[in-house]
């Protein structure tokens, strides 16, 4: 089993956050390598930083298991393992 790592920048508007913290996020990707869709059982880990490039991560999720289907498309709620705070 392949194991994956993601690294996501989140940008929530103000206004967003004085609503509330969602519990997840929904989350979709196409991975590729080499212009190829990754097929198949992987672990992933995904991250999610404070900033475009450099930052710090502000959360992180471990996936195990994922199977990506022939066209590569992702699709998590992130959250659902490790819940999203006011921190995020």
């Amino acid at each position: 089993m392949n194991k994956l790592a993601l690294a996501v920048t989140l940008a929530l508007a103000t206004a967003a956050h004085a609503q509330g913290t969602p519990d997840t996020i929904s989350f979709v990707a196409r991975l590729a390598d080499a212009g190829q869709p990754i097929t198949g059982t992987h672990d992933l880990d995904v991250a999610l930083f404070d900033a475009s490039t450099g930052g710090s991560p502000v959360w992180t999720e471990s996936r195990s298991g994922i199977t990506i289907p022939s066209d590569g498309l992702l699709y998590l709620d992130l959250g659902s393992v490790t819940p999203l705070d006011a921190n995020v």
